[in-house]
């Protein structure tokens, strides 16, 4: 497989897309063949159209690592809100998502945690009894 490709794939899944199709998308585009054409040609290189898109839609996105497959190095952030983009409409609904489900999560643990406190007053309750009882 094309090595521009597999980048731009590690690149869309961190990003929350799951395919090429969904990150065609996220750059405005109705089909994937551009980035597909990379995945069959091992000789091909991303065009200048895509370079475009990619630079309006992800102006965080690194050319360094696409060309190089280096990392640039890290800006200081400090200053900088942390802050998720997401671009594709399904990666927001998926995160909100994923916030809902974490949030009930963490619910039923606290109840988990209760009921198992609950059981260890319980047992130790009817332990004294059997014992007050001998």
């Amino acid at each position: 497989m094309n090595i521009y490709y597999k980048r731009l794939e590690t690149f869309w899944k961190s990003e929350g897309c799951k395919n090429a199709n969904e990150f065609a998308k996220s750059l405005g585009w109705e089909r994937s063949e551009n980035i597909k054409r990379l995945s069959r040609n091992e000789n091909a290189k991303p065009g200048l159209e895509i370079l475009e898109d990619i630079a309006k839609t992800y102006p965080y996105f690194d050319f360094n690592f696409l060309i190089t497959g280096k990392k640039s190095e890290e800006k200081n952030l400090a200053n900088e809100p942390a802050i998720t983009t997401y671009s594709c409409p399904d990666c927001i609904k998926k995160e909100e998502e994923k916030k809902v489900l974490q949030d009930k999560l963490h619910e039923k643990e606290k109840m988990v945690k209760y009921c198992e406190e609950l059981l260890e007053m319980y047992r130790g309750k009817k332990g004294n009894d059997i014992a007050n009882s001998a």
